[in-house]
């Protein structure tokens, strides 16, 4: 289904390979590209997917999943969303995000978009999605368009209890007042335009702060002239927390942490799939939510600490990682069998799960592991090699002899034969075999696959992230 995803990108002329045709999208109509979206919609809709049954399948939170809801900027973006490429090669069966191009279609709001900053904004959600496009057509990650008319306290009660709506609006109601009072909210003006700043705990807000960019005041703002006779004036202006409340403010920020909470109640229900998300703030709203935390925790700590855990392979491509796992399937249950052991392992000596621990699980149980089996491995081949010496040399002692006494033979299997070559053959195949059996020896060791995943990283391979494709004549 997530095949076709892509094709009618490619049908549009707005995605090529791993490029994105900027001059294509900068040149087409707003009207196509609502349409696009729309086509996304229908081809990424509930109705499509099936239920799961892997007890390893995720829910990715919107901003982990590459969304623009915790920040707007390309780079932030494409770090979160690799960082969910990664977890989903390296540890998840099937990871659901949500389809953020829905967005632009005209049921999801694509009549709120300004028509410079909606081609913009499409433009850099094509660049994300290009990133994640191999782990898609694989299966690893599935795009998918929550329906409509999603109620998360009805979510919350069929899926966590049936008093969990009363904490949903309970948990709602702490977050309307945390995003009241521990918020700021400063207004400017300049060139024109009217800028409202954001500040406050990283917890709440993305990087501890967020601008909001507003081509006119709202009317509730208007109405005040002290603030505006200050804005004129090129003053900032701080909000009070009156003024905050009237304009819904801190009801827009909790509404849209709601969202991510919905969207994971939602694919949980819809598709037996555990949450998953980067932020502390949705974990802690989780927690509070579900009678039995357990079940969320490991994968938040798989998904947070997996580049610590595995610190070798963050320079190797999500192409590469996929062929290695498809490759090696069964010592990639062997390995991910063995994390979750070290995991739970860790929780059990009852600490709050850190870096600290998950650089132990690395320094402890990965590293040794690894280091044995290099030693493993480089004995059998010396001791080959030594096997292999002796042969050599009576084999170039039989040549030798061979030329001293003349032989010239014009027949090279009578030249094998007289000087016993066929012997040397069979001791060759022999050895060749035992290396075999080696490999296959060492394939059983919990961490054989992450051996061969830092032998990939050893290579110096970089990531291929997304592209621009310009087709602009200068």
């Amino acid at each position: 289904m997530n095949e076709i995803f892509y094709e009618m990108l490619e049908n549009a002329g707005y995605v090529k390979g791993d490029e994105v045709n900027d001059f294509q999208i900068d040149k087409a109509k707003v009207s196509k590209i609502i349409d696009i979206a729309e086509q996304s919609v229908e081809i990424t809709s509930a109705k499509n997917l099936k239920r799961g049954n892997s007890a390893l399948s995720h829910s990715a939170s919107l901003s982990l999943s590459g969304g623009r809801e915790s920040c707007y900027s390309l780079n932030c973006r494409m770090s979160r969303v690799y960082q969910l490429a990664q977890f989903a090669s390296l540890y998840s069966d099937r990871v659901y995000i949500r389809n953020f191009l829905s967005d632009f279609s005209p049921h999801w709001g694509a009549d709120r978009w300004d028509d410079l900053i909606l081609k913009r904004s499409f433009k850099n959600d094509l660049i994300i999605l290009n990133e994640i496009r191999p782990l898609v057509e694989r299966g690893r990650i599935v795009i998918f368009t929550p329906p409509l008319d999603c109620c998360p306290t009805c979510l919350a009660r069929s899926h966590l209890g049936k008093d969990a709506g009363e904490r949903l609006r309970k948990e709602y109601k702490v977050l309307l007042k945390r995003y009241l009072r521990e918020i700021s909210y400063r207004l400017s003006l300049e060139n024109r335009k009217y800028f409202m700043d954001l500040a406050g705990p990283d917890l709440l807000l993305e990087h501890g702060g967020q601008t909001i960019e507003m081509s006119e005041l709202p009317t509730e703002i208007m109405r005040n002239t002290k603030i505006t006779n200050k804005l004129d004036k090129k003053k900032t202006v701080s909000l009070s927390k009156k003024i905050v409340e009237e304009l819904g403010l801190n009801q827009v920020l909790a509404l849209r942490v709601m969202e991510n909470i919905a969207f994971e109640l939602t694919v949980s229900q819809s598709f037996n799939a555990s949450f998953l998300t980067e932020k502390d703030l949705h974990i802690e709203l989780l927690n509070a939510l579900s009678e039995n935390e357990e079940r969320v925790r490991r994968n938040q700590i798989a998904q947070r600490y997996l580049s610590t855990i595995v610190p070798f392979y963050d320079g190797v491509p999500i192409r590469q990682l996929i062929m290695l796992r498809d490759k090696e399937a069964e010592a990639f249950l062997v390995y991910r069998k063995m994390l979750n052991e070290a995991i739970d392992e860790y929780r059990k000596q009852g600490n709050k799960f850190t870096e600290r621990e998950a650089q132990a699980i690395y320094a402890d149980i990965i590293e040794p592991s690894l280091a044995k089996l290099d030693m493993k491995l480089k004995s059998a081949k010396r001791s080959l090699l030594k096997e292999e010496s002796r042969r050599i040399l009576s084999w170039v002692g039989a040549i030798s002899f061979g030329i001293y006494a003349g032989f010239v033979p014009s027949d090279l299997v009578m030249a094998a034969k007289a000087l016993g070559l066929t012997k040397v053959v069979a001791e060759i195949v022999g050895s060749a075999m035992k290396l075999g059996e080696i490999d296959g020896d060492i394939r059983k060791e919990e961490v054989y696959f992450l051996w061969k995943v830092r032998e990939l990283s050893k290579i110096g391979l970089k990531p291929k992230v997304g592209k621009l494709l310009s087709t602009r004549k200068e």
